[in-house]
């Protein structure tokens, strides 16, 4: 179930989804007195571990005092996710804060928002490069409160399905593998596309997304090229 319930903060916020592809890991740290997002110079990976200890010296705060875990769960990165999620079912485990996780397809949606409010009067339709002539697809849209309203549940299907999804005046997020073949569709049905904003932990921390609080036993990331995990 999703949470409006405040993180107790020191709270970290991990991704490794990399949806944007500009950067494989990216780390945040929220404090009382603010965010602290560490992200990897252009055209370096990055180490998750070492940028999690970055943000918190500069948040002013050891590991060990962190209360909260934010983490996007895919879809993305094979391998990145699985290190994030790894990750951070370890310091779950062993340092006792509690893991928040949301899907990337929504974060991207936030962090779309973020950037242009005026995004908020119509849906938003995130997709991701599936490959072998499918997508991944998240609709959302925001409440008149602060909620970004998951209209549908993330989920995979064959890119020639996409025009079924599709209504006038939405705004799809779309990566750039697939733009080509998608901005025909998106004419068509009067909506608009988009290049993918870009994506980072910071977002993990808007209030408009919907967190859910996993069991650690059966938590799995949705990978780009795997199955979806309920």
């Amino acid at each position: 179930m999703s949470t409006a319930v405040p993180l107790l903060l020191p709270a970290l916020a991990l991704s490794g989804s990399n949806a944007d592809a500009r950067h494989a890991f990216s780390t945040a740290v929220r404090t009382c007195d603010g965010i602290v997002t560490e992200i990897p110079l252009q055209g370096q990976r990055g180490d998750l571990a070492c940028l999690t200890q970055l943000a918190c010296k500069r948040a002013g705060i050891a590991m060990r005092d962190l209360q909260s875990i934010v983490i996007d769960r895919g879809p993305g990165s094979y391998i990145g996710l699985r290190v994030a999620v790894t990750f951070a079912r370890t310091l779950c485990t062993f340092a006792g804060p509690r893991l928040f996780v949301t899907d990337t397809l929504q974060l991207i949606a936030a962090a779309a928002l973020a950037g242009d409010p005026s995004l908020a009067s119509n849906r938003i339709i995130t997709l991701l490069d599936g490959r072998k002539g499918s997508i991944h697809l998240g609709i959302h849209q925001k409440t008149g409160g602060q909620q970004l309203a998951m209209l549908t549940k993330p989920c995979a299907m064959p890119l020639d399905q996409l025009p079924l999804q599709l209504l006038c005046n939405d705004t799809i997020l779309c990566a750039a593998p697939i733009r080509s073949r998608i901005e025909p569709m998106a004419t068509a049905a009067m909506a608009k596309v988009l290049a993918l904003p870009i994506v980072h932990a910071g977002h993990l921390f808007d209030p408009s997304l919907g967190l859910e609080n996993p069991d650690l036993n059966v938590f799995e990331p949705l990978y780009l090229m795997g199955s979806y995990v309920d």
